[in-house]
């Protein structure tokens, strides 16, 4: 209670108030000062960070961007791909049909070339055997032609002297009778005895040319 009677009292209480609001403005002004500062550097450190960030984001945009591109390429190069690989398979399919097909025409060109191999075979054993029938009946042949030609000499042996005999009987005849009329005159006619020679040249005339017909 004593202060508030108090001049001096209260004049030191108010000229303490005083600094205490000279203090207060100063310390209100200095944290005004603090806080524009901060706010400034706040909105420029917020501005770096929104720049970033908005960098941030027009990259991974265009990352975005490019890997859907890449995705886009990666589409179009699979359905490159699939075309590809329908068209391999049907490629595959002609070829394994293609070589069925080779498979089948090499069976039957290895089944005919055993075919034609037995047929030659059957044919060269046919011309063989037709050769032995040929060498068999060509001996044959020779046989039977030596046959015949030696029964043809056996005939013409044993026809040779009846040829002769036939060819040459008058001359035999006639040697007889000139034979019996030298040296037989009676068992002869009256007529033959008169044709015939007599002498015994003559005779021995008829003899040689007789001889030499022989």
């Amino acid at each position: 209670m004593s202060l508030w009677n108090s001049v001096e009292r209260l004049s030191s209480l108010i000229s303490i108030a005083n600094w205490g609001i000279a203090f207060t403005l100063l310390a209100a002004f200095a944290c005004t000062v603090v806080v524009i500062k901060a706010s400034s550097r706040k909105d420029d450190l917020t501005a770096v960070e929104d720049l970033k960030k908005a960098g941030e984001i027009a990259d991974t945009k265009k990352l975005a961007e490019d890997a859907h591109e890449r995705a886009e390429h990666l589409e179009h190069d699979n359905l490159a791909l699939r075309g590809q690989v329908a068209t391999l398979e049907t490629n595959a399919a002609n070829a394994t049909k293609d070589l069925a097909v080779l498979q089948r025409s090499a069976a039957d060109a290895k089944r005919a070339q055993q075919e034609t191999e037995t047929q030659l075979m059957q044919a060269r054993s046919a011309f063989e055997q037709a050769q032995i029938d040929a060498a068999n009946a060509k001996q044959k042949a020779a046989e039977a032609s030596q046959k015949e030609i030696a029964e043809r000499a056996k005939v013409e042996k044993l026809s040779l002297p009846r040829r002769l005999n036939s060819l040459h009987a008058p001359e035999y005849l006639s040697t007889l009778r000139q034979f019996a009329v030298e040296f037989c005159p009676s068992e002869l006619g009256t007529h033959e005895a008169a044709d015939l020679p007599r002498s015994t040249a003559k005779l021995r005339a008829a003899e040689a040319q007789h001889s030499k017909r022989m």
